[in-house]
């Protein structure tokens, strides 16, 4: 049922939904990571922890506003020492939801329409523990690219074709490499730009028609700041002026990413009203693109946050909505619930 219809900023609504159809599993803390929309208006939450050794994929009708789990656990292995086997969900171009894969050994392929889920086995690549984290679709095909964390080449799956294969890019990062690269993905003017979890990183982008790679060295357009080397960014999304909003992590700098013009801008949320006691290391974790009549072009997905961020390419300005007292808060936000924002 709908828990409480909450705040508005600008032109848009936020409420909450309670997720108590299923208690017993939804009560536990890291169940889902990301989230993806299906052909069929679903929107499709892949699993994040095994928990009591279950696994399960959430589903959220926006329109009934009904929320319901699919049990995978009997297609699902993680790897052995992580019990986090997907870490988000990419809508391909044919209508199949992808889950990226994390700990586990395989791409998971969800049909919505089905309701079933189908993994394919990339063991043989030897992939480490927390391999992606996040990722985005080529502009045409099936493809879908993965943001590399622990590992050092990109992941690159056609949901058509089933077919896996990576992009080495070992070559492009700093010596020694960090142990986590990048966190988060978005596609603009067919190239996939993927967050950096640290500064000394770097902004990756892929060029999907070839699939080569560069990196944009962003030293020098930050300031010095403790979350740079290792709490950066959590989450990417692209906007309608094609740039690309990444969501911060440790730190209460948006970033703003101009593809054209290869340089990072930032959005300093510090002084939002919202208080800095409010924020610890893990502020926000995802960022989506809004559209309508308010002028904000992305929202930034609150972990610990107590807030919800809504962000302004164009005029590189930022509002703040505080739902503290609208969610059943635990270590991290909407763990029982899910926030759901639309255009009046």
């Amino acid at each position: 049922m709908l828990a409480q219809a909450l705040l508005a900023c600008g032109s848009y609504e936020f409420s909450v939904v309670e997720t108590s159809s299923d208690p017993g599993f939804l009560e536990s803390e890291g169940k889902f990571i990301g989230a993806a929309t299906a052909p069929n208006g679903l929107v499709v939450f892949p699993p994040w922890e095994i928990l009591g050794g279950i696994l399960k994929v959430g589903l959220f009708d926006p329109v009934t506003e009904l929320f319901s789990t699919v049990d995978v656990t009997a297609e699902v292995t993680a790897d052995g020492t992580s019990t986090r086997p997907f870490s988000g969900a990419v809508t391909a171009n044919n209508g199949l939801i992808v889950f990226v894969p994390n700990a586990a050994n395989a791409v998971g392929l969800f049909n919505a329409g089905t309701q079933s889920l189908s993994t394919y086995d990339i063991s043989s690549y030897g992939l480490p523990s927390g391999k992606f984290i996040f990722g985005a679709p080529a502009p045409t095909g099936n493809v879908v690219y993965f943001a590399p964390f622990a590992a050092g080449a990109i992941g690159k799956f056609d949901a058509g074709t089933s077919a896996f294969t990576t992009i080495d890019i070992s070559s492009y990062l700093p010596s020694p490499a960090p142990g986590y690269k990048f966190c988060g993905a978005a596609l603009v003017a067919g190239r996939v730009v993927f967050a950096p979890r640290t500064i000394t990183t770097g902004i990756g982008v892929l060029d999907t028609s070839t699939d080569s790679f560069k990196v944009v060295n962003i030293t020098g357009m930050m300031p010095e700041h403790p979350s740079n080397h290792g709490q950066l960014f959590a989450g990417a999304t692209a906007t309608a002026d094609g740039k690309v909003v990444m969501a911060p992590r440790g730190g209460q700098l948006v970033g703003v990413y101009d593809v054209q013009a290869e340089a990072l801008s930032t959005i300093d949320v510090t002084n939002s009203g919202m208080g800095v006691d409010e924020f610890d290391s893990q502020h926000f974790y995802g960022a989506a693109p809004l559209a309508g009549g308010s002028g904000f072009n992305a929202v930034l997905v609150p972990s610990t946050a107590s807030g919800v961020c809504l962000v302004d390419t164009t005029t590189m300005s930022f509002s703040y909505v505080n739902i503290s007292g609208s969610v059943d808060w635990d270590e991290h936000t909407a763990s029982r619930a899910v926030l759901h924002t639309e255009p009046w």
